[in-house]
């Protein structure tokens, strides 16, 4: 049986938010999740603006930690990831924010040096990169003088750079072109044949439906629907039962 490398059980995060002069209200952004995702699995983390994904991912990243429930990821439920946790974990936030005054090669190479690659395999990893992500017309280029695509694909090359057993991906193919959601959907199914981990969160439903194998959809917090994406497009295509769970 593959391994679960996230674990959750009985997840909750919530917010409280100013109601009245002596009061507050509190706001669940998720609200008692129960869910794995095994080894191998490209899952789909799909729902509304507002559902509560990003949150979701940011909690199993390490990045934010919850108000309650479990969150066990590469073995580990210690809330915020210890160090060696998080160089196996690789993420792309919806945001992408990246330093504007080095070039997407200084960027790698600073990167990499923190996952402590030596030179050879710093030079052997990014050429890889550059070849899988075509990196090669801007990797010299600083980052403020990209564009809003080469600004994508250089946050996928720093979510990919420490060879990640799991892979977090917010909204991974904005601002990308029908070539490079190819390459990227392509450099994704590598990386499931390796036996390693990925999560996509996504608007673009008919690339979740490409993609993965196994999927949750999120409505105010709330789990609608988690399971076979098969099971799912059972009764209509997935944009259909996507909008019948997530619509009031």
């Amino acid at each position: 049986m593959r391994e679960k490398i996230v674990e959750i059980e009985n997840l909750c995060k919530h917010y409280d938010k100013p109601a009245g002069l002596f009061s507050k209200e509190r706001i669940f952004a998720l609200d008692n999740l129960n869910l794995y995702i095994k080894r191998g699995d490209i899952f789909g983390l799909l729902g509304p603006n507002g559902a509560g994904k990003t949150t979701m991912l940011n909690i199993i990243s390490g990045l934010t930690r919850q108000s309650s429930g479990q969150v066990r990821v590469l073995g580990d439920n210690s809330g915020l990831r210890p160090k060696l946790k998080k160089f196996e974990i690789g993420y792309l936030s919806e945001e992408n924010v990246l330093p504007d005054y080095l070039s997407l090669q200084e960027l790698l190479s600073f990167l990499a040096n923190i996952f402590g690659f030596n030179s050879q395999l710093r030079a052997k990893r990014i050429g890889w990169l550059s070849e899988q992500l075509e990196l090669a017309s801007f990797i010299n280029k600083r980052i403020q003088n990209l564009s809003a695509g080469q600004k994508r694909l250089a946050g996928l090359a720093c979510a990919f750079i420490n060879d990640p057993q799991l892979l977090i991906l917010d909204e991974p193919t904005v601002y990308l072109d029908p070539l490079g959601a190819r390459k990227l959907a392509d450099l994704i199914s590598s990386f499931k044949d390796q036996g390693k981990t990925v999560i996509i969160s996504s608007h673009i439903l008919s690339q979740v439906e490409k993609l993965c194998g196994q999927v949750a959809i999120l409505k105010r917090g709330k789990l609608m629907f988690y399971g076979d994406i098969k099971t799912l497009g059972s009764k209509g295509s997935l944009e259909d039962s996507f909008i019948e769970l997530t619509t009031d």
